[in-house]
């Protein structure tokens, strides 16, 4: 199996970007994958989605905020009875089983938002720090992969490296390009793949979505995010020590 391995996550039911991040990943030979939530809603294909993650080799898998939706019937915001009419039960029970977590090695730990979180401000290139530092303390890890913010990170605070590769589906950053990243060992690079927005877009005016509006502004890049910092209480969304390092 080949050493290398592909990160990947806030994919948002975008099939066209997803292949556009594969087809570059098979081109360095990618051997393994981390997939790091948020994979379908509230995009135009989650079952697409599905099906092509559910072929990776050597997959692991944690949840994000939107799996956590999908599969509570009390929560209908951002289009999820739509999505859940499309994936249909089996589709559904997948992504249930999804863990908030995951440690493919003693020192490295996947989540969606921050350790023990699947949401809230979530590891956001914006924070300072100390605000960072509040977030991983004592999740006994080295290496933290995370998604939900749609913004790439790499940086290192207080002896934890927190890496972020952007979204697959939903960007948010000026280029609108895919995001993912190679892990190498120690060796992480952020990579950029530029894929066919139109079509998306026309996939999404034709899929019966009804938050479509939404979708389309982001592929239109109307939906760029500013750097400005983030003036927000951290504590408010730190998780307590054992969910960190469960």
């Amino acid at each position: 199996m080949s050493p290398l391995r592909g990160v990947i996550t806030d994919i948002h039911g975008n099939t066209v970007a997803l292949d556009a991040v594969l087809a570059d990943a098979a081109s360095l030979g990618v051997g393994r994958w981390f997939v790091l939530g948020d994979l379908v809603a509230v995009g135009p294909d989650p079952v697409g989605v599905v099906e092509r993650l559910q072929s990776l080799p050597n997959a692991t898998f944690v949840r994000g905020n939107t799996e956590r939706y999908l599969t509570a019937t009390d929560i209908d915001k951002h289009g999820m009875a739509w999505t859940r009419s499309v994936l249909g039960p089996a589709r559904l029970d997948w992504l249930a089983r999804m863990p908030l977590h995951a440690r493919p090695s003693d020192r490295t730990l996947l989540v969606h938002a921050a350790p023990g979180r699947d949401d809230g401000v979530g590891l956001d290139a914006r924070l300072g720090d100390e605000q960072v530092h509040v977030l991983v303390r004592g999740c006994e890890a080295d290496l933290v992969l995370v998604g939900h913010t749609h913004r790439r990170v790499d940086r290192t605070v207080g002896g934890v490296r927190v890496v972020n590769p952007g979204s697959v589906g939903n960007a948010i950053e000026h280029d609108l390009c895919a995001g993912w990243a190679v892990v190498d060992g120690d060796d992480i690079e952020l990579r950029r793949v530029a894929y066919d927005r139109a079509a998306v877009i026309a996939q999404a005016e034709a899929s019966g979505n009804p938050v479509i509006d939404g979708i389309v502004a982001h592929l239109r890049g109307e939906r760029i995010f500013t750097d400005q910092p983030l003036d927000v209480d951290v504590h408010e969304f730190e998780a307590p020590l054992e969910a960190k390092r469960a």
